[in-house]
């Protein structure tokens, strides 16, 4: 059901005694004008209007009601007969004029139904009550010498709610008429003077007491929100239905405007808009926001407290750093970043944006990695999102990313780096297939000799049935690997003392690799067209399993691919291939 902000009662009332030799009729006219929450006027549409008369009081007994179901044209207006609607109950005839005061209550549903919304109450003055001079055989107050019929009073319009006095004749040589209507149309001004509210709280007459409405200071001020405020001391008379805040971008908020609802009745109220459940969305930084404190009364009407303006303040951006690159091979690496501090954003999402060419952005290739501050990274060929691998002997810029609950989008530094070139010749004569994408603790690059350094026919792992303590699985472990089995085996001949000894390429600083270097082997060589450079079997590792066994992966027809896949702990006994490797 529309809400209706406006019931403009113009209220002519026009009472046409008609009378000839015939009892005039117990009715009189009304008129009003629809309108809906946005003050528009409710057009060509079909209402129903519950009419209710009251007795002694605007909350006394009903003595009698009816309903009317009528069409307002193209301004909203309709009229009716109160007298001829559908009787609910009572019965106009025998309301006794003379013996009370009597109040008008009006209600209305615009959908056209019977769900009515009391639109307010205005007690009868004059009109009604010239039913009762029917029975009047002088009239009251002093007539000035008025006699004749009914006829003599055919069409003058008195107009209510009117306080009069004086006799009929002062009607008819000075009848009250409308000076005016206020542009909402829920105003009259009359010629002698009163004035007519739509909805009033004083009884119909003079005007309509709005609630005491102050806008608060705006606080805590972001780029993105504010706390909104304000307060009703004093309802004056009224029902508080609805109070809260509007706000936009242009003066004079509305309730069409935007508009957060915070509860009922009077008293103090606040909201920080960017936390609040109703808000459709967050300020826009740098902007000139208008905000009032509003309330609605219980007959629909809408008050408003003063008009408050603030900035919002410019978007800070997130403090975002883009980690260094590593693990980088010639088909992919490790991205990463932080945001260390939000400066009032919410990071909606972060993440890693990179392309061939400088300063990448969201329309160049994104990977997503969660939301909030901290500090984050991914494997780009190992993760999900990840649209494809990338090229080898490619130049790459990275930075990563944040999104701001705003839908802005800010970058931390560049960063840019080579993934490798598959075949591409080291410096020990072998051929690089790692690249951890900068030289600490001494080296950047690992390397592999170009042939195995045995058949695979006797050449054991060694030391089985001793544990060698502080073998570890991760790329850049297979150096200190090979020194702790090469001092803790006793064995003439096994692998790592055979990498360790190695002379290859000028360069004798050659080991066994660990787990993990030798799987970054088979991905970067193996897979990428080199499996020529290798033996279909097993190879050793620098990682032990346990006392009796050690870590392998097997290439070509024996698997690859992760480390589990194709290879796995292998007896110490059992003879497998060996190729070193070394770090530059």
């Amino acid at each position: 059901m529309k809400k209706i902000t406006l019931f403009s009662t113009l209220c002519f009332l026009l009472f046409t005694l008609i009378v000839n030799a015939q009892i005039p009729p117990n009715a009189f006219n009304y008129s009003a004008v629809a309108r809906n929450a946005a003050g528009q006027p409710i057009a060509t549409t079909t209402i129903g209007i519950q009419i209710t008369i009251l007795k002694t009081s605007p909350t006394g007994a009903s003595q009698y009601s009816e309903n009317h179901f009528v069409n307002t044209d193209a301004f909203g207006l309709f009229n009716l007969v109160i007298g001829a609607g559908a009787v609910q109950s009572g019965s106009m005839a025998t309301i006794d004029w003379s013996n009370d005061n009597y109040y008008l209550k009006v209600g209305m549903d615009a959908s056209g139904g019977t769900n009515f919304l009391t639109m307010g109450t205005t007690q009868l003055l004059s009109v009604p009550y010239a039913l009762h001079s029917k029975t009047a055989e002088s009239l009251v107050g002093g007539s000035t010498g008025f006699s004749g019929n009914y006829n003599d009073l055919t069409n003058i319009p008195i107009l209510a709610p009117v306080a009069t006095s004086g006799s009929y004749n002062d009607l008819l040589n000075n009848p009250i008429t409308v000076s005016s209507i206020s542009a909402g149309g829920d105003t009259l001004y009359l010629s002698n003077g009163q004035i007519f509210v739509a909805g009033s709280n004083t009884g119909g007459t003079g005007a309509l007491v709005l609630p005491t409405i102050t806008t608060n200071a705006v606080t805590g001020i972001t780029s993105n929100s504010a706390t909104f405020g304000g307060a009703i001391s004093n309802a004056n008379g009224n029902q508080i239905m609805e109070r809260g805040i509007v706000y936009s971008t242009t003066p004079n908020p509305t309730i069409g405007s935007n508009k957060i609802v915070i509860g009922n009745g009077i008293g103090t109220f606040d909201t920080i808009t960017s936390m609040y459940f109703y808000y459709p969305h967050f300020l826009q930084p740098s902007t000139q926001y208008y905000v009032r404190a509003y309330a609605v009364t219980e007959n629909n009407i809408s008050a408003y407290g003063n008009e408050l303006s603030f900035l919002t303040l410019a978007l800070t951006p997130p403090t975002i750093t883009t980690n260094s690159m590593t693990g980088i091979t010639s088909n992919s690496a490790t991205f990463g970043g932080a945001i260390s501090n939000a400066n009032g954003n919410q990071i909606m999402e972060r993440g890693i944006v990179y392309s061939t060419s400088p300063n990448p952005t969201l329309v160049s290739n994104k990977i997503v990695i969660g939301n909030g501050i901290g500090t984050f990274d991914t494997i780009s060929a190992l993760n999900p999102s990840y649209p494809h691998l990338l090229n080898s002997n490619n130049t790459y810029y990275v930075r990563a990313y944040a999104v701001t609950e705003n839908n802005i989008s800010a970058y931390g530094n560049e960063v840019s780096f080579t993934t490798l070139s598959v075949g591409q010749s080291g410096p020990g004569g072998g051929i690089v297939f790692f690249n951890k994408g900068n030289s600490t603790g001494g080296w950047q690059y690992l390397e592999t000799a170009q042939s195995d350094q045995s058949t695979g026919i006797d050449i054991e792992w060694g030391c089985t049935g001793t544990s060698i303590p502080g073998t570890q699985l991760a790329v850049g472990s297979g150096e200190t690997n090979t020194s702790l089995i090469v001092a803790g085996c006793n064995e003439a001949s096994f692998a790592a003392k055979i990498c360790n000894d190695l002379v290859s390429g000028g360069q004798t600083d050659w080991f066994l690799p660990s787990r993990d270097e030798l799987n970054m082997m088979y991905k970067n060589l193996y897979t990428n067209n080199q499996g020529n450079l290798y033996t279909n079997s097993i190879y050793w590792s620098s990682s032990e399993f346990s006392n009796d066994s050690a870590w392998t992966l097997g290439f070509g027809f024996y698997g690859g691919g992760q480390m589990g896949t194709g290879g796995g702990p292998t007896g110490k006994g059992g003879p497998r291939y060996v190729r070193a490797v070394r770090a530059f």
